[in-house]
């Protein structure tokens, strides 16, 4: 038995390794492979704050790929490059990775399709590349992180307009800056047909988020300040969710109370020496009244 196979280029026969026509649904990093190419490798989706939870603007967002994903044929009859991207904006930590790790998961469950983390030009393109060229049509999500790094590449701009066709491609990039990118991005829905702001998580999130947290380990919770009363404790200030996993991990785990956790908090927000550019953008997302989650 050996696991090397013929590769036909033209027509000739050339040694390769084993083949396969498919890769299974999951979350892929590209690789460079050398002489070889860029490759698909697959990883397990993990975040700290990876806790899917409802009533957030992930729902929105998925809400519409779904629409989105159901219309391919009509795609097609129009002549129209099935695609379609996603732009989320808003002050670092308030859970732009997670959401679009939230789709990235819900994406391979409901389509059994690939999703590609693209954190640079080169992997976006090559990621596109390998599934057009190899598995074109099979439902792929792009993520993009610092998608302001991307965007000034002509390749990954003529990805996003449709010229390099993909077809069953959705395209999620995130940003910390929006007023970096320039209006040609964030006001041309061929490449962003949505432009959402992620800003501190409402209320009921928060709770939410602390309660499947401490669900982990509820012996550590005696004592201590229930969700509610750690959220209540801290409204006010504006809570981002790297805030929230601090202020359980110092007041849970590391013993520290409420009210300086909340002075820390409230320190720190004071001694920036730049105030963040999309800073004036941070206000509370409200969810419809369907999606909010009861307090109880």
């Amino acid at each position: 038995m050996t696991d090397l196979q013929y590769a036909l280029l033209g027509s000739t026969y050339v040694r390769c390794g084993r083949t396969a026509q498919s890769v299974p649904a999951g979350f892929y990093n590209v690789v460079d492979m050398g002489m070889r190419g860029y490759g698909l490798d697959p990883k397990p989706i993990v975040s700290d704050t990876l806790i899917d939870l409802p009533g957030t603007v992930a729902d929105e967002i998925f809400d519409d790929i779904e629409s989105f994903m159901s219309t391919a044929g009509i795609y097609r009859d129009f002549g129209l490059t099935h695609k379609r991207g996603y732009l989320m904006y808003g002050p670092g930590g308030t859970g732009k990775t997670s959401i679009g790790l939230m789709l990235a998961r819900r994406f391979i469950a409901k389509t059994g399709g690939v999703v590609i983390f693209a954190p640079d030009a080169a992997s976006f393109y090559s990621g596109v590349a390998i599934m057009r060229e190899v598995e074109p049509g099979r439902p792929s999500m792009y993520l993009m992180e610092e998608v302001d790094a991307l965007v000034v590449n002509t390749h990954c701009l003529s990805i996003l307009d449709g010229e390099l066709s993909i077809q069953g491609a959705v395209f999620v990039a995130m940003t910390n800056y929006k007023k970096r990118l320039p209006r040609r991005i964030t006001n041309r829905p061929g490449r962003f047909a949505r432009v959402t702001l992620i800003s501190a998580p409402p209320m009921p999130i928060q709770v939410e988020y602390l309660t499947r947290l401490a669900s982990r380990r509820p012996d550590l919770l005696v004592g201590k300040a229930s969700p509610l009363s750690v959220v209540k404790h801290l409204e006010g200030v504006s809570m981002t969710m790297d805030h929230l996993r601090e202020a359980f991990v110092s007041h849970v785990i590391m013993g520290e109370s409420l009210d300086d956790i909340r002075d820390r908090f409230i320190a720190m927000a004071s001694s920036d020496d730049e105030p963040d550019e999309d800073r004036d953008d941070l206000n509370f997302w409200e969810p419809s009244d369907d999606q909010k989650i009861k307090i109880t």
